[in-house]
Formats: C-alpha cells, sequence, structure tokens
C-alpha cells in the first residue's frame, strides 16, 4: 500500500507538471521563446547534423545536451538577462521624479520607495521572465535599419498615435543630421510638445536635437524656437538646452530670436538664471535696437551686470 500511494503520488507530481509546462507553452510565456533560448539556438546551430540519417544517428547525444540547454537557458541564462529590465522598471517606478515634486514631499516618500522595492522589482523580474511578449520588441525598428525619409514619416505618425514610447525613441535615433521636409519638422514639433512635461522620458530633447542638428535656416523651425523660448522657459529641459537653442538664432543672426530674448525681459515672472544668459547672447548676434534697450536699462539700474 506504501509502495503504491508512493507511486500514485508520483505519478500525480508529474501530470501536474506536464500540465504547468503546457499551459506555459500555449500561453507563449517568454521562457520559451526563440530569443531567450541561447544556448539552445547554440545546440541547433552547432551540434545537430543538417543531414536527416545523420540527424537521427546523433541524437543520443545532442538531444540531452538540448535538454540541459534548455534547462540552463529557462532557469538560469534567461532570469539573469532581464534583471537590468526589472531594475529599471523599479527605478522608473519608484525612484524617479516625474512630477517636479517638492524637495519635502520627495524625502517623505523615500520609506515607502524603500517598503515597494522589493516587491516591485520581484513582480516585474517575474513578468519579464515568464511573460514578456517579443512580439513588440521584434516589430521595434533595427538601430542599424536605414529608412527611406518616407518611410521615417511614417513609422513615425503611427509611433505618436499609437503611444509607442520605445519606437519613437529608435526612429529619433535614426534621424539624420541634414535638411527635413515640412513634414518631418511638424512631426518633430509634435514629439516636443507631447512629451515636453515628461521629465522620466527623454523624447522631447530628442526631437530638439534631431531638429536643431543641422543649424540650417528654416521659417518654422525659427518660429518655433522664438515660442520656446516666449511660452516653455519656465521648463528645466528649455534651461538645460539653452545654448543649442540660442545657436540656432546666432547661426542664422535671427532677428525674430533677438526680439524674443528681449521680450523675455520684461516677463516680471522670468527666473533669475535667465538674465545674465539673455544679455550676453544678445550682445553677440542682437541687433542695434535691442543692445541699445539693454544699455538703456542697465542705466536705468534695471540689471545690474
Amino acid at each position: 500500500m506504501i509502495f503504491l500511494y508512493k507511486y500514485l503520488n508520483f505519478h500525480w507530481i508529474i501530470r501536474c507538471l506536464a500540465v504547468v509546462f503546457l499551459l506555459i507553452n500555449l500561453t507563449n510565456c517568454a521562457i520559451f521563446q526563440r530569443k531567450n533560448l541561447i544556448l539552445v539556438n547554440a545546440v541547433e546551430e552547432n551540434l545537430v547534423p543538417e543531414n536527416d540519417s545523420a540527424k537521427i544517428w546523433a541524437s543520443p547525444f545532442y538531444i540531452p545536451v538540448g535538454i540541459l540547454a534548455g534547462a540552463l537557458d529557462v532557469f538560469v541564462v534567461h532570469p539573469i538577462s532581464v534583471i537590468p529590465k526589472a531594475a529599471n522598471d523599479t527605478l522608473n517606478a519608484l525612484w524617479t521624479d516625474r512630477n517636479n515634486l517638492p524637495y519635502v514631499t520627495r524625502m517623505g516618500l523615500i520609506p515607502f520607495s524603500v517598503l515597494l522595492s522589493g516587491p516591485m522589482f520581484t513582480l516585474s523580474w517575474s513578468y519579464h521572465w515568464l511573460f514578456e511578449d517579443s512580439t513588440e520588441e521584434s516589430n521595434r525598428i533595427r538601430p542599424n535599419k536605414i529608412l527611406t525619409t518616407e518611410e521615417w514619416i511614417s513609422k513615425l505618425e503611427i509611433a505618436i498615435e499609437s503611444n509607442s514610447n520605445e519606437e519613437i525613441g529608435d526612429l529619433l535615433n535614426l534621424c539624420e543630421p541634414n535638411s527635413k521636409t515640412d513634414k518631418q519638422i511638424k512631426l518633430l514639433i509634435k514629439v516636443y510638445q507631447k512629451y515636453k512635461s515628461n521629465s522620466r522620458l527623454n523624447l522631447s530633447s530628442m526631437a530638439l536635437y534631431c531638429l536643431l542638428s543641422k543649424g540650417y535656416y528654416n521659417a518654422t523651425i525659427e518660429d518655433f524656437v522664438v515660442q520656446i523660448f516666449l511660452e516653455d522657459h519656465s521648463l528645466d529641459i528649455i534651461f538645460n538646452h539653452r545654448n543649442n537653442l540660442v545657436a540656432y538664432f546666432i547661426q542664422n543672426r535671427s532677428k525674430k530670436g533677438s526680439k524674443a530674448l528681449l521680450e523675455m525681459l520684461s516677463d516680471e515672472s522670468l527666473h533669475y538664471r535667465w538674465i545674465p544668459f539673455i544679455i550676453d547672447n544678445l550682445f553677440i548676434f542682437g541687433y542695434k535696437e535691442e543692445k541699445d534697450e539693454i544699455i538703456n536699462r542697465v542705466l536705468k539700474k534695471k540689471y545690474n551686470i
């Protein structure tokens, strides 16, 4: 009876394991996706013969090796490879200041971030190990893939509409430092406007870099940079990119640009950190009337330089 109990119990365990593996396989889990079976792929490429007869004779050798490789892939190689993804998810979710919170509020959230980091990392790691689908990643743009202008525009339009942040980033990385079509300029401006207030993502900065990388004159870009200085100068992203932005005015000796910077000085809400930067650059590329206005304001003791 004891032997029969052990026998039935053993087979019950085997049946349960078989059902679990079958369900995992049917749900297309990450652990069985080809891209995550590195050692199994190596066994197939290097140990499995191409000839059918040779496959049969060599099967006693490569099948056990393949099973061992699969076990290592599933329980060692792949779990280790997704640790950076889980760590990144944890940092973004718990340790990234998305809303520019005040200092005291951020300090108050630290104990909660510490307490939740372990569970968050575990959940994210389990997801990436077991359930992450490779379909979306395989459909993303390869960084070294060359796209025509029309293809780039089409894919960026789709990515923007579908809020595919990773694909937008890939496409912006493919941005060539050359003259842009009107359609490209409008899309890059759209990306900037969409993500300019999102400090967690770097897409607005990438769009600005792509737009200004060549420095050639374009009336739409000039108006856009003027608008940025007049409307978005309170954003840290604009202050951080101030040199690249004003370089566009300097390269093109922009009349609109000099007037925009002078207008910023009239804004009472303008942060004091902008004042020396604006004055210095107006004397570099500004026109006589702007320079005279600065001198008059200094004489009236409005600014200290």
